[in-house]
C-alpha cells in the first residue's frame, strides 16, 4: 500500500510540474530579481511514503541562489527529509534512543532516514520551543481590562435587557 501511495504522489507531483508556468516577478527576500528560468529541475525529498522526484522550475540570477516557486507552494522543506517525517521521528524519539526512533520511523515509513538525519529532525523540530512558550504567555492587564470573578463556579450570569428575551 505504501508503494501505491508513493507512486500516487508521485504521479501527482508529474502532473504540477507538466503545469507549472513561469511566474511574472521571481524576487526574493533582499529585492533581487531572477531573470532567467531553468525548467527540469529535480529534487528528491524523502517523504512518509518514501523518496518522490519533484520537477521543477528553478529562477535564475546572476551570483545569487536560484529560487523555485514550486517549492513554496508545495510547502517542501529546505532539506531532504519531508514536513511529515519530522513528527514521528521527535515522538518516538522522546520516547527512547535516536537509534531505536531511527527504526521505527523506518518501518512506518520506508523512508530510510539514518541515525543523524533522525537526530537533525528531532532539533530542528524543537528549534523553536522557546518562542511557542513565550507566545503562550498573557500580556500584562491594563486599567481597561474588565476583570470578572466567579465565586460560585456556575460562571457569570448574563441578563438582557427588560422585555428582551
Amino acid at each position: 500500500m505504501r508503494e501505491v501511495a508513493r507512486l500516487l504522489l508521485h504521479d501527482h507531483l508529474a502532473l504540477r510540474a507538466g503545469e507549472e508556468e513561469r511566474v511574472a516577478e521571481a524576487v526574493d527576500a533582499a529585492g533581487v530579481e531572477r531573470t532567467r528560468i531553468e525548467r527540469g529541475r529535480r529534487r528528491r525529498p524523502a517523504t512518509v511514503f518514501e523518496k518522490v522526484t519533484v520537477t521543477r522550475i528553478a529562477c535564475r540570477g546572476t551570483g545569487v541562489e536560484d529560487l523555485h516557486p514550486a517549492d513554496a507552494a508545495l510547502n517542501l522543506p529546505s532539506g531532504m527529509h519531508a514536513h511529515g517525517l519530522a513528527r514521528p521521528a521527535a515522538i518516538e524519539a522522546t520516547r527512547g534512543s535516536f537509534a531505536e526512533a531511527r527504526e521505527r520511523v523506518d518501518a512506518v515509513t520506508g523512508a530510510g532516514a539514518g541515525h543523524r538525519q533522525i537526530q537533525e529532525l528531532v532539533l530542528a523540530a524543537a528549534a523553536d520551543i522557546d518562542a511557542f512558550y513565550d507566545a503562550l504567555a498573557p500580556a500584562p492587564c491594563t486599567d481597561t481590562t474588565p476583570l470578572i470573578l466567579s465565586a460560585d463556579g456556575l460562571g457569570v450570569v448574563m441578563r438582557g435587557r427588560q422585555g428582551q428575551r
